[in-house]
C-alpha cells in the first residue's frame, strides 16, 4: 500500500495513536506532502472573506493535527489540494454564517 501513495505521508503517530478522539485504530491517517499549500490556501481564504485584520476569526480547516483538506484529500495533486482547501474554507464560513446569524 505504501508504494501507491505518491502525494502523501503517514501523519506522525504521536499526534493520533493514543488519542481517544481518533477512533480508526487500524487505518493510519495520511496527510498531503503539500500540506503547507493547503494551509496557505486556508489562510488566503480567511483574508479574502474576513480581511487581513480578522484572520483567525474562525478556526476553519486549520488544526493542530493538520489541515482538514490536507488530511481528507491526502492524495490530491499539489495544485488541487490548495484549491480544495480554499473552497472548503470559504464554504465552511458561509455555512456557519447561514446557521448562526
Amino acid at each position: 500500500m505504501e508504494g501507491l501513495r505518491r502525494h502523501s505521508v503517514m501523519l506522525d503517530c504521536k499526534l493520533w495513536k493514543d488519542d481517544p478522539i481518533y477512533f480508526f485504530k487500524t487505518l493510519p491517517p495520511y496527510i498531503s506532502k503539500y500540506a503547507q499549500r493547503a494551509d496557505d490556501a486556508s489562510i488566503q481564504a480567511q483574508i479574502d472573506v474576513f480581511g487581513k485584520d480578522d484572520v483567525g476569526a474562525m478556526p476553519g480547516a486549520l488544526g493542530p493535527r493538520g489541515n482538514f483538506a490536507a488530511v481528507t484529500f491526502a492524495e490530491s495533486f499539489p495544485d488541487r489540494v490548495a484549491m480544495l482547501a480554499y473552497l472548503n474554507e470559504v464554504l465552511s464560513f458561509y455555512e456557519c454564517r447561514r446557521t448562526f446569524p
